[in-house]
């Protein structure tokens, strides 16, 4: 559903006078999926969701299917970026183009004794999928083992898109040569879920 709207927009943006320059574009792309409720293939009707089943249900029969139907998930958002990214060369808009997948957090199923998302700050719901593709393939295969965080995407994003970085924004442009790409504070990360009556940080 997602890809059908990006691709009409896709298309009507190449659709555009070529006589003219066409404009840099921003495409924000959302999958919801992975992402409670979790909804098995092949199963139409049965979703695991927070709203119904609450935070204390037992592993022993929720455990597997939940892992099964977040797999599921997982994997019909890997065959939607896959349509996406085949969309973009057939259209002549990949080579050039700078590519993001993150996601905002991850799920916890019973790791930690707990269930879904938002409650903690494990390995499980933070550490999460940053993974850039630059125009030309540039870097292609290159692992950074320093920390991307969140506060980093926009001015990542700012940099390679030539345009200012704002002063005093958070965060640093990942791909930045010079003093900028010497930050130290990519030594450490830090996470914090506020509830009001308690305050976690990691």
């Amino acid at each position: 559903a997602v890809n059908r709207v990006v691709f009409k927009w896709l298309q009507a943006y190449l659709s555009t006078d070529r006589s003219t320059d066409r404009a840099p574009f921003f495409l924000f792309v959302h999958y919801f999926d992975a992402h409670d409720p979790y909804m098995a293939a092949g199963q139409d009707g049965v979703a695991y969701a927070l709203i119904n089943l609450g935070h204390n249900m037992d592993p022993a029969h929720y455990l597997a299917p939940m892992r099964r139907a977040y797999a599921d998930e997982v994997e019909r958002v890997d065959r939607a970026l896959g349509a996406l990214m085949e969309r973009l060369r057939a259209l002549g808009l990949y080579d050039d183009a700078v590519i993001v997948v993150t996601a905002d957090h991850g799920e916890e199923h019973y790791d930690h004794g707990g269930w879904w998302h938002g409650q903690t700050l494990y390995e499980e719901q933070v550490h999460v999928p940053f993974i850039v593709k630059l125009p030309q393939n540039r870097g292609a295969g290159t692992v950074d083992p320093r920390f991307a965080r969140h506060i980093d995407v926009m001015p990542t994003l700012l940099d390679l898109a030539g345009a200012e970085i704002p002063e005093g924004l958070p965060g640093r442009p990942l791909f930045a040569e010079g003093e900028a790409a010497k930050d130290e504070s990519v030594n450490s990360s830090l996470a914090e879920r506020d509830f009001g009556d308690y305050v976690l940080r990691s």
